[in-house]
């Protein structure tokens, strides 16, 4: 393994990061107002990241997630639409060097009860 990347694990699986870079991020989220609806909160959000990677072959990874998380009770859910440009998990994308150009896409339901 080269030094240019540190490998990690999680999920069953292995996968590289670069050793070097520079993180960036921007996040806008908007809290409606809902009185006297079902919901007691709606939380509309963009997340975007950017990893900067040191490494001369290594193309940097993007994602960026758009959604809203609804609150009702003890119910929350988020609803995603996420893009992702070289990134883990989504097709041949890599944290470490190499990597791919096509930007990828998903759509997440996360639904949970907290009590």
């Amino acid at each position: 393994m080269s030094d240019d990347a540190v490998r990690l694990g999680a999920f069953g699986t292995s996968f590289d990061l670069a050793a070097k870079g520079t993180l960036a991020t921007a996040n806008l989220a908007y809290n409606f107002a809902l009185p006297g609806s079902w919901f007691d909160q709606v939380i509309c959000y963009n997340n975007y990241s950017r990893l900067i990677k040191d490494s001369g072959d290594g193309r940097d990874s993007e994602l960026n997630t758009v959604g809203c998380g609804i609150g009702a009770g003890p119910l929350f859910a988020y609803l995603d639409l996420i893009f992702a440009h070289n990134m883990l998990f989504f097709s041949e994308g890599s944290l470490a060097g190499g990597g791919e150009d096509r930007w990828r896409s998903r759509f997440n339901i996360n639904l949970g009860y907290y009590w």
